[in-house]
């Protein structure tokens, strides 16, 4: 009988031990913590300068342009962002006016410009209202300074003399991809 009581007891706890870890097991109890983390962020800013002006910047004046006599001027681009940004300048370009006694288009193909560096000198009258010159990537708060120039062809007759041209061109930042 003895033995019996032994087996019994034996099967009884280990019934009994079953038994908690099924319930232990159903009731998926455990331990947790949270804790709240704020998240914030802020967008790119992208801006230029054109000669230290963020707006109504410096122009450059070209004097005494004559007949194969090429004159330079430079300038100086800002960006002032927190993104990497491509340069172009161009469009819109406007040529409010050559006052003299220059009257054609043929006369006005004599008078060209251009960057330095950047693609050579153009006739004027060969940039659309669309035209760019692509000036490179500019990172944030670097400064690059270009330069300028124009060229008066040198069988550019008495037409020109006392003339004077001007126009704007516009110094445009697209952020770098």
């Amino acid at each position: 009988m003895n033995i019996t009581k032994t087996k019994i007891i034996a099967l009884g706890s280990t019934a009994a031990l079953g038994v908690g870890i099924a319930i232990s097991a159903a009731s998926g109890a455990y331990f947790s913590a949270s804790e709240p983390m704020p998240v914030s962020g802020n967008t790119a800013t992208l801006s230029v300068e054109v000669n230290g002006a963020a707006s109504d910047a410096t122009g450059i004046t070209f004097k005494n342009i004559a007949p194969g006599k090429k004159l330079t001027q430079s300038f100086t681009v800002k960006n002032t962002g927190t993104v990497a940004a491509d340069v172009e300048i161009g469009a819109p370009i406007s040529v409010s006016g050559v006052h003299g006694h220059v009257s054609s288009m043929a006369e006005l193909g004599q008078l060209s410009a251009g960057i330095v560096g950047y693609g050579g000198l153009k006739a004027i009258t060969g940039y659309s209202g669309t035209s760019t010159i692509d000036l490179g990537t500019l990172q944030p708060n670097q400064t690059r300074t270009y330069t300028a120039e124009v060229l008066l062809d040198q069988n550019a007759g008495n037409d020109w003399q006392g003339a004077t041209a001007s126009g704007t061109v516009t110094v445009t930042l697209n952020q770098a991809h």
